[in-house]
């Protein structure tokens, strides 16, 4: 869907930003995150995911928790070594860097973290804000979240398989 969205979008954008369905989006995002772009270095703005249902249930609580926690730690501490890749909605990208890195991958199926990548590999820089942005829906059900984990757990393997020679010492 991302490589057919490019098809319809216009020659002249010079940034696109990406959010799934379900997410509400503060008016603010743009205004607040394009500025960013001012530094021609920078090709990706990543702003954290989060979710408008979690106290639905105990499991959806918990679900967000664990979401929230892997961008209020994880992702600001990969800020500070440039290291924030795409992690799907409520993203900016360059496209530039978007070209640079070949675009969106196909032979992945997290296509989102392998471009990030790849926009990395070309030298590009990644800017990270911990503020909330959006909101989405988290999974209905366990087995829905688990399916989620599987496809992310497989997708991170084809990952790791395709870019291994970048995670070698000196690369």
């Amino acid at each position: 869907a991302l490589r057919l969205a490019l098809e319809h979008t216009a020659q002249d954008a010079q940034i696109i930003g990406v959010l799934d369905a379900d997410y509400v989006v503060q008016p603010s995002w743009l205004r607040d995150l394009v500025p960013a772009f001012a530094d021609a270095k920078v090709g990706i703005v990543q702003a954290p995911q989060d979710h408008r249902d979690d106290m639905r249930s105990v499991m959806h609580h918990a679900m967000n928790a664990e979401y929230a926690g892997f961008f209020d730690i994880g992702m600001v501490h990969r800020n500070e070594v440039n290291g924030v890749v795409v992690h799907g909605t409520m993203c900016l990208i360059r496209m530039a860097a978007l070209d640079d890195a070949g675009g969106w991958s196909s032979d992945t199926i997290c296509e989102d973290t392998d471009l990030g990548l790849s926009i990395l590999a070309q030298g590009w820089r990644a800017e990270y804000t911990n503020h909330r942005y959006g909101h989405g829906l988290l999974p209905d059900t366990y087995a829905v979240f688990k399916k989620q984990r599987h496809r992310w757990a497989y997708g991170g393997m084809q990952i790791a398989k395709k870019h291994w020679t970048s995670f070698l010492p000196g690369h």
